[in-house]
C-alpha cells in the first residue's frame, strides 16, 4: 500500500480526494480528538506498508511500514527499547527505538530511522530484525516499475505456489502457473472526479492463453483491435450501459471440455459452435434507455444487442422467441418493420412493451416501444467521452438520471411494498446518489482497466459532512461503545509508563496511519525465487512498482 503525500491529502483542499481525507478520513481517525496524532499526519510525506498473507492459513504474517516526516515535526521518544544492530547499514544511518505497539502475541516494533537528512518512522510486526534489514538497504537499490502510478496505490503479488490455494483448486492448469501473478490499483483524482487505474500481468502469465486462441494452436496470437462501438438505441438519456467485444476471439479459444458441454444445448436450438463463436466475437451491448409502455404507465426501456449474430442465427432466435412468447396465453405477437429492422413485437397491452428484430447490424431484443428503434439516446457528456475511446469493455451509469427514475418508482410503488423504515432507507440511498455524476469503467487491453466516478459539488461535500455527523453520534442509552475511545481506563492500564501515550495511540491508530502508502517510496522489495524480502531505502527516485505483497 502506498501514498505519495499524506499531508497534502489532509490539507482541506477542494479536490475530491482532499475532501474525503480532510473530512471523512480525519473524522474516522479521530484527528480532532488526538492533537498529537493530528500533528503526525499533517507532517507526514510519503508512506508505504507491506504485509505478507498466507492464503492457505488465511492469516496475515510479518509486515513493515515507513512514514516519511518533514523537519517541522518533533517526535517524542518512548522509554521501551529493543536491541537493533546496524553493522551493515550505510554510513550516517541511525535507528532509535520509539515504542512497542500491538499486543504481546503480535507486537509492532516502531523506530525512527534517519539517513541523509531524511527521517522516517518505521515499523515491523512480530520481528524487530526486519527494521535492521530495512535500514541496511543501500540507496542504490533499483526500483521496480510501477504499472498504475497514482497518489494512492495498492499492489498484490501472488507466487505460483499460492495460486491454487487462492482460487480454491489444488491443481490449476499449467498455463496459470508460469509466473507470479501481480495486481495493482492506483487511485487519483481530477477537479471533479475520482479515478482508479487497475493493472495485472494476467495476460503475460498465461491466464488468458485460452482466450488468446491457444499458444499451441495459434502461436504468437494477438487479440484483434476493437472494431465496433456500442450500439445505442432509444430516446432520452442513456441510464446504464454494459458493452463487451471479443468475448470469445475465436472458436478454438473455447476450452475443449466446455465446448463438449455446450454443444448438445446448442444443437437443440439448431446452432453450431461456430455460430456461438461468431456471436461472442462481435460486440454485445446491454443498455437501459428509451421507454417501455404498459398498463401501469411508462418505464425506462432495456435491450440487448448482438452485432455478431449472422442471418441464420437471427432467424433461429426470432423463431424461438415467438414460440416461447405465444406459449403464454396472455401474450400475442405481430410482425413489424422499422427501417432496416424486421422482427416481432408484443401486440396487446401488457405490463410492458417489447420487441425482437434483426438487420445487417445484428440482433436486438428489447423491453421497449418498437418506435424506439428509430431514436438514439443522448448520453451524458462524460459517458460520451468514455465511449469515444475504443475499448473491449465499457460500463457506464448516469447516476443523476437513474436517481430521477428511481424517485419516480419509489413515489409510485414505494408505499404499498415497503414499511416506513425500508422506504426511508431507499429514499436516503437515492438522495445520496445526488452527490455523484457519471460512473465509467473502460478496458482498452487485457492488462488493465480504468474507472472514474464524477462527483457533484456542493452535494458531495454535504454528503461527507452528513456521514461525519452520523459517525459522531453517541451510542443509545444502555448501549456499550465499541469505538476507539471506549474504556479509556482499561487502555491506560494496558499501557503504563512514560510512553503510555505513544503506545496507546500506536495500538489504536498505527494501522490506519499506514493504510495508504507512497509513490516516492521509502520501501523497496527484492523478490527472491521463493519469497519476498522486505527492505528499506531512503532514496527518493522514480515512482515505484508494487507496494503490497501476497506471498508464500
Amino acid at each position: 500500500m502506498s501514498c505519495e503525500n499524506v499531508k497534502a491529502l489532509f490539507n482541506d483542499g477542494a479536490r475530491p480526494l482532499e475532501r474525503i481525507f480532510s473530512k471523512a478520513a480525519a473524522a474516522a481517525m479521530e484527528l480532532d480528538e488526538d492533537p498529537d496524532f493530528r500533528e503526525l499526519v499533517l507532517h507526514a510525506g510519503s508512506v508505504e506498508g507491506r504485509w505478507r498473507y498466507d492464503v492457505g492459513a488465511r492469516s496475515v504474517g510479518a509486515g513493515v511500514f515507513a512514514v516519511e516526516l518533514d523537519d517541522g515535526f518533533q517526535l517524542p521518544f518512548g522509554s521501551e527499547t529493543f536491541p537493533l544492530h546496524l553493522n551493515a547499514a550505510p554510513p550516517g544511518t541511525t535507528l532509535e527505538t520509539l515504542a512497542v505497539a500491538g499486543s504481546t502475541e503480535s507486537p509492532v516494533y516502531i523506530a525512527l530511522l534517519t539517513r541523509g537528512g531524511q527521517r522516517f518512522i518505521v515499523g515491523a510486526s512480530d520481528d524487530s530484525t526486519l527494521l535492521e534489514t530495512m535500514a541496511a538497504v543501500p540507496d542504490t537499490e533499483p526500483l521496480e516499475p510501477k504499472h498504475a502510478p497514482a497518489p494512492i496505490g495498492f499492489a498484490f503479488f501472488v507466487p505460483p505456489s499460492q495460486l491454487p490455494l487462492l482460487f480454491g483448486q489444488r491443481n490449476l492448469p499449467g498455463r496459470f502457473l508460469k509466473a507470479p501473478f501481480a495486481f495493482e490499483v492506483g487511485i487519483s483524482d481530477t477537479e471533479r472526479s475520482l479515478r482508479a487505474r487497475l493493472w495485472s500481468n494476467a495476460s503475460g502469465t498465461g491466464a488468458f492463453e485460452a482466450a488468446n486462441g491457444s499458444a499451441v494452436t495459434r502461436p504468437g496470437y494477438v487479440l484483434p483491435p476493437v472494431q465496433e462501438k456500442p450500439f445505442l438505441v432509444g430516446g432520452g438519456p442513456l441510464l446504464a450501459l454494459l458493452s463487451v467485444e471479443k468475448l470469445l476471439p475465436s472458436e478454438d479459444a473455447l476450452d475443449r471440455s466446455l465446448r463438449q458441454k455446450l454443444l448438445p444445448a446448442l444443437e437443440n436450438f439448431g446452432l453450431t459452435m461456430s455460430d456461438l463463436a461468431e456471436a461472442l466475437r462481435g460486440r454485445i451491448t446491454i443498455a437501459v434507455s428509451g421507454r417501455s409502455s404498459g398498463l401501469l404507465g411508462s418505464y425506462p426501456g432495456f435491450y440487448i444487442h448482438l452485432s455478431g449474430a449472422n442471418r441464420r442465427v437471427c432467424d433461429l432466435l426470432l423463431g424461438l422467441l415467438q414460440k416461447q412468447t405465444e406459449s403464454r396465453a396472455a401474450a400475442k405477437t405481430e410482425p413489424f418493420a422499422q427501417g432496416q429492422w424486421k422482427g416481432l413485437r408484443l401486440s396487446n397491452n401488457l405490463l410492458f412493451s417489447g420487441y425482437a428484430a434483426s438487420s445487417p447490424r445484428g440482433f436486438i431484443a428489447a423491453f421497449q416501444d418498437s418506435a424506439e428503434l428509430e431514436r438514439t439516446p443522448s448520453p451524458a457528456d462524460d459517458i460520451r467521452n468514455a465511449l469515444d475511446k475504443p475499448g473491449y469493455f465499457a460500463f457506464s451509469l448516469d447516476l443523476p438520471a437513474l436517481r430521477t427514475e428511481l424517485k419516480k418508482l419509489i413515489d409510485r410503488f414505494g408505499s404499498p411494498d415497503m414499511d416506513d423504515e425500508r422506504r426511508r432507507a431507499a429514499e436516503e440511498t437515492v438522495d445520496a446518489m445526488d452527490a455523484f455524476g457519471v460512473f465509467n469503467i473502460t478496458m482498452t487491453g487485457l492488462d488493465g482497466a480504468d474507472a472514474e466516478l464524477f462527483v457533484r459539488e456542493p452535494q458531495f461535500s454535504r454528503l461527507l459532512e452528513r456521514k461525519m455527523r452520523e459517525g459522531r453520534r453517541a451510542p443509545a442509552d444502555g448501549e456499550k461503545s465499541t469505538g476507539p475511545d471506549a474504556a479509556p481506563e482499561q487502555r491506560q492500564e494496558e499501557a503504563p509508563g512514560p510512553d503510555a501515550g505513544i503506545r496507546a495511540r500506536s495500538g489504536r491508530q498505527v494501522h490506519r496511519v499506514v493504510g495508504n502508502a507512497a509513490v516516492e517510496s521509502p520501501l523497496r522489495v527484492r523478490r527472491g525465487h521463493h519469497e519476498t524480502v522486505m527492505i528499506f531505502s531512503t532514496a527518493k527516485t522514480s515512482p515505484r512498482g508494487d507496494c503490497g505483497n501476497l506471498c508464500a
